[in-house]
């Protein structure tokens, strides 16, 4: 029924088009992420934030990609 997993699950979103969720007409539109803004290409496309919120990178690359990680541990230190 939860898959297995304790967090809350949530509805399927749209990433494109009229009915675009208000996250990603954010994160894709050059007012608000002029550094890394543009429509999302495919559906393992990520986003790595900051801890103060700010947008550092978009990948599009599989999960465990390496340029990901690596761009994930530089973020962290």
């Amino acid at each position: 029924m939860n898959f297995g997993v304790t967090f809350d699950m949530f509805s399927k979103i749209s990433v494109k088009g009229r009915d675009q969720h208000p996250l990603y007409r954010f994160i894709t539109a050059k007012e608000t992420n002029p550094e890394f803004h543009g429509d999302v290409r495919w559906n393992f496309q990520k986003y790595l934030v900051d801890r103060s919120g700010k947008i550092i990178g978009r990948f599009a690359v599989t999960p465990e990609s390496q340029e990901l990680t690596g761009a994930i541990e530089r973020a962290l230190e």
